[in-house]
């Protein structure tokens, strides 16, 4: 018998995933599965979203922590708001410049799963470089006094604005240094939920900084949803920027993110275009 997982979209659609073998179930304490699949590899699925794949995640994850890195070279310390998969972090820690990465708000029972089922992604919460904080990033960023070069919210399959209020954003504001920036997954507009969700993200971060630009991620693969990434900072424009110290990312390995892709990134179909500027 041929065994389906289905990925949702929207409330109207979902994707399809032909699975090989179930490695973990669902139970009282966990929404999360495990599952080997005909196309992806091994796929961490948690409340329906797939989260953790072997073949295709570093897409996702290196827009969101190559480029800004490459926009402002100057990061030296970063909040990582989620990341519970273990993906952008590990992406993070190829930079060497970066001193200090605080990652908070992550989901324990995901955590555990990554480091039962996807050894690899483990080690990277044991780098001496990484603090792993036990506290709600919306708590976390209320209480905080350190500050931050780079904020990072990374809650994949979610869009920031579903998740956080505008206080969060405020919180955030203030932990940044005077030339911080964040990024912020803001959804998948290819579909009117998604558009509508995209809005709000927008609304909530156009009304603190003074820059605001989203980036595509074309190219991410079928497992995960096409997605628009928000960049706000204090000071400088992204798009406008040279990707800096471009000879630091001959030494770093990507599958997808170059300088070219950089470039391109800020590029918006008109449509996005016209949500953006009508905020």
């Amino acid at each position: 018998m041929t065994v389906w997982t289905l990925h949702e979209e929207s409330p109207g659609s979902s994707q399809g995933i032909k699975i090989t073998r179930t490695l973990q179930s669902e139970s009282e304490d966990s929404q999360v599965t495990v599952m080997e699949t005909e196309d992806f590899g091994r796929i961490l699925v948690s409340g329906g979203i797939v989260l953790v794949s072997d073949s295709e995640e570093d897409p996702y994850h290196e827009m969101m922590a190559h480029l800004p890195l490459a926009c402002s070279p100057s990061v030296r310390s970063v909040l990582l708001v989620g990341g519970s998969d273990g993906g952008t972090l590990c992406m993070l820690l190829r930079h060497p410049a970066l001193e200090k990465i605080t990652v908070v708000g992550a989901d324990i029972a995901v955590l555990e799963a990554v480091k039962r089922w996807f050894p690899k992604q483990t080690e990277v919460f044991t780098n001496p470089r990484v603090k792993l904080v036990a506290k709600d990033g919306t708590d976390f960023v209320r209480d905080s006094r350190e500050r931050f070069d780079l904020i990072i919210v990374d809650i994949p399959g979610a869009s920031s604005s579903q998740l956080y209020p505008q206080s969060f954003f405020c919180d955030c504001f203030r932990l940044l240094t005077s030339d911080g920036a964040i990024i912020a997954d803001c959804g998948s507009h290819a579909f009117l939920q998604g558009r509508r969700e995209l809005a709000s993200a927008i609304a909530k971060l156009k009304r603190l900084f003074p820059v605001f630009r989203l980036y595509d991620s074309p190219g991410i693969l079928p497992c995960f949803s096409h997605r628009l990434f928000a960049f706000a900072t204090k000071t400088f424009d992204p798009a406008s920027a040279e990707p800096g110290s471009t000879s630091r990312f001959a030494s770093i390995p990507t599958l997808y993110f170059n300088p070219d892709i950089m470039r391109a990134a800020f590029a918006l179909p008109e449509y996005i275009r016209r949500i953006t500027d009508g905020i």
